[in-house]
């Protein structure tokens, strides 16, 4: 009973997530302010800036569409043009590797294979501490039942087959 109300539904499925956005939104998560629910992939949007990060429905497989921030997704073309390098990039072609939309452009690989060297420390602890609670329900819940065996092995009377 103690591990169920120790662990929280939404930190318990952040387990297997793969990254936030730049609004620190769980790709694949319902937040506070937005459903990302049906957005389970993170997506790079400038491969030399890691921190600009959106959810996509789907890792795209073709370079030749805009990808926008959220406030100009919905934008028409024309305005999406003209917001070419500051919120709307040239998507890149990627290929998805768990909940993650890695391109495959081999200039682009190198950024962010460097930059997940970089930070897997930082994202181990990030992940960690973000999941306290989960990690602490199934530590409780291993101690609880090398208890309940070790009582019975120790009190119940042995019992034979023969």
């Amino acid at each position: 009973v103690l591990p169920a109300l120790l662990v929280n539904d939404d930190n318990a499925q952040r387990l297997t997530f793969c990254g936030d956005d730049y609004e620190h939104n769980t790709c694949g998560m319902r937040s506070m302010h937005r459903d990302f629910r049906s957005r389970p992939f993170v997506y790079w949007l400038q491969p030399n800036n890691i921190s600009n990060i959106v959810c996509l429905r789907s890792c795209p497989r073709l370079a030749d569409e805009l990808v926008c921030d959220y406030a100009f997704e919905s934008a028409p073309i024309a305005v999406q043009r003209s917001h070419l390098g500051r919120r709307c990039f040239a998507q890149h072609r990627t290929r998805a590797i768990f909940l993650a939309c890695f391109p495959t452009d081999p200039a682009i690989v190198g950024v962010v294979d460097a930059w997940l060297s970089r930070h897997r420390l930082h994202q181990l602890a990030s992940d960690t501490l973000q999941t306290s609670d989960v990690l602490l329900g199934c530590w409780c819940a291993a101690a609880l039942a090398a208890l309940v065996v070790t009582l019975g092995l120790r009190y119940l009377p042995l019992t034979t087959l023969f």
